[in-house]
């Protein structure tokens, strides 16, 4: 009776177990089908379910930790992994899926540590080397992620996925010739290819190469119009060639979807700089930094950059960031702020000339010489034809009393603008045969032709576009002169006014004189349209202006001798009227009709 219950309960454990055997196996194919169909979710209730009833499962475990990474739960995925490495500790796919899931969250070292076994039990295998490459890439082990990327092209030599990562390396370790010809071979094979075509894109612009760039992105906006991540990349490109407007509207379009985008925001902050819109450019740099890598890396107080710090500052565009804030300040006379910014950046960049030269010029206008000449003298090293780094030096120099080594930089201006085709600076002030002898010896001097012999402007510290000239700073101060002056008639006040606000010259500046300045007043001769004398001027006409005594310097008794007095204009016509603008002659033309004063100079373009 005891044989018999005993075979009773047997038979119905083996019923039993038969039939939670079927449920596991069950139960697992309907958590694979739920995988296979992408349906994440499902298939963990499934794996769930078996997994308590086996604990160890194993495919089970491997399905459901697959599941977590799709599903974005890294830290879950690690979790079921660590348990399936336990029972089996060199299962290849729970290793690679655990080393993927810790790149994912950036456990860098434990990531290369779980790719590095793999590697010992698959040497060879070309997407564990290429993986671990990109590892290394992401925690700047730079040589030896190109390392396993050379690695595996030994062994694979067309591999895309091998050349596009070298391409990216390349990049990172500031090699762009080489990440170019990289993405080259990627683009001949599938020209299409969206990633390549967006970092050649970068590439082109790290190389100052920003018309092949927007060839790029153009075509990355045709294949995918709503990336508006290329619109970021565009806006920059525009910004490089000086299409202001179009980069303003690449990167407000992409700055209304994300506000906070601290890439976006500098790159728009360094076009607004250009666009000469400083008060918006700070705003913007401002809130780009704050958000950066600078910023943090800042704020823990540390002196020194390791150099991935430093390669993540550059091609982040926050060394520029911070070059372009400093002249920002500088540009809003906030001077202590921007030299923080400048010696910031050249920490990043230590040979950065621009930001040197920058700084020299901030120093000259804290009037702090030495310091600004050892600046300068250092960006020149760098990039000795600085057209800008020359000038400020020139200028210092001068008010040093340097001027054997003002000469010296004229000279060199001369010659660099020369073979550019451009204007030749004037070396009047140097030159020992006129009135301005004592200028040589004295910097101090009040001889008053000699005050702007500098060639940026002491009051907007921009660049003269000629001799002792600033246009932008001269033309306001005509404006606000022109109340003060008429010559009765409409048309001939717009005239000379147009010629002021437009002059590039001061010979192109035309001014009416009344008739209480002329002396020694001679008859030339009758015309149809008048009578023609020649006159000396007592005031003498403009040269340049005077910031000591805040008037203009004119050349005293100008003499010219062809003044024609107009005497048959009237509201409908100008008559008679031509200014010969290179020497500054008014001379006889031959009638002409016109509307407004603009009408008459759209008929003689050449004059202004």
């Amino acid at each position: 009776m005891n044989l018999l219950k005993k075979c009773l309960n047997l038979k119905k454990y083996f019923k039993a177990k038969k039939y939670e055997d079927f449920n596991k196996s069950l139960e697992f194919e309907r958590g694979k089908a739920n995988y296979d169909a992408g349906k994440f979710q499902e298939a963990l209730e499934n794996f769930d379910k078996l997994l308590e009833l086996e604990p160890n499962h194993v495919n089970s475990l491997q399905l459901r930790g697959k599941a977590y990474y799709c599903l974005g739960k890294f830290e879950k995925s690690i979790e079921n992994f660590d348990k399936l490495l336990e029972l089996e500790s060199n299962n290849v796919d729970a290793l690679y899926i655990r080393a993927i899931s810790h790149l994912s969250i950036k456990k860098y070292k434990e990531a290369h540590d779980d790719l590095s076994k793999l590697l010992d039990l698959e040497p060879n295998n070309i997407r564990e080397l290429l993986t671990r490459g990109d590892c290394n890439r992401l925690s700047f082990r730079l040589k030896e992620a190109l390392t396993d990327v050379n690695k595996s092209l030994v062994i694979e030599q067309n591999n895309l996925e091998a050349i596009f990562l070298r391409g990216v390396i390349y990049y990172d370790l500031g090699k762009y010739d080489d990440a170019l010809a990289d993405y080259n071979k990627v683009l001949i094979i599938e020209p299409n290819n969206v990633r390549s075509l967006k970092r050649r894109g970068k590439a082109y612009l790290m190389m100052e190469m920003p018309e092949e760039a927007l060839v790029d992105f153009n075509k990355l906006m045709e294949i995918e119009p709503n990336d508006i991540s290329t619109l970021n990349d565009r806006g920059e490109a525009y910004c490089m060639i000086k299409a202001y407007d179009e980069a303003l509207e690449d990167l407000n379009k992409f700055l209304a979807i994300e506000p906070n985008n601290k890439s976006a925001l500098g790159k728009r902050g360094v076009t607004y700089y250009a666009m000469g819109r400083y008060e918006e450019a700070l705003m913007d740099l401002n809130k780009s930094l704050n958000k950066g890598i600078w910023y943090r890396v800042n704020h823990e107080g540390a002196d020194n950059l390791d150099e991935s710090q430093r390669i993540q500052n550059i091609q982040s565009g926050e060394a520029l960031n911070l070059r372009i804030r400093g002249a920002t300040y500088c540009q809003l006379c906030i001077y202590e702020k921007a030299l923080e910014d400048f010696k910031n950046s050249l920490k990043i960049e230590p040979d950065n000339a621009f930001a040197l030269r920058k700084r020299g010029e901030v120093y000259y206008k804290m009037k702090k010489y030495e310091y600004a000449l050892t600046d300068l003298n250092t960006s020149l090293k760098i990039k000795s034809d600085d057209v800008s780094a020359l000038k400020i030096r020139e200028l210092i120099y001068r008010l040093m009393g340097r001027h054997e080594e003002a000469l010296e930089d004229l000279s060199i201006l001369s010659e660099i603008e020369s073979n550019n085709g451009l204007t030749l600076l004037n070396e009047e002030p140097f030159v020992n045969s006129n009135d301005d002898n004592e200028s040589l010896t004295n910097s101090n001097s009040d001889n008053e032709s000699s005050l702007n012999s500098s060639t940026l402007c002491l009051e907007c510290n921009q660049p003269y576009i000629n001799h002792a000239w600033c246009q932008s700073c001269n033309a306001k101060r005509f404006q606000q002169n022109f109340s003060n002056w008429t010559s009765g008639d409409q048309h001939i006040d717009e005239f000379i006014q147009y010629s002021q606000l437009k002059a590039k010259k001061y010979e192109e500046s035309l001014e009416w004189i009344p008739y209480d300045q002329l002396e020694k007043i001679t008859y030339i001769a009758n015309k149809d349209s008048g009578t023609l004398y020649k006159a000396i001027w007592t005031n003498g006409r403009i040269k340049e202006y005077n910031h000591q005594k805040s008037n203009w310097y004119r050349e005293k008794k100008f003499i010219n001798n062809n003044w024609n007095y107009i005497s048959n204009n009237n509201d409908d016509t100008i008559s008679e009227i031509y200014a010969d603008l290179s020497s500054g002659i008014i001379v006889s033309l031959k009638h002409r009709h016109s509307s407004n004063i603009n009408d008459f100079l759209n008929e003689v373009p050449y004059l202004i």
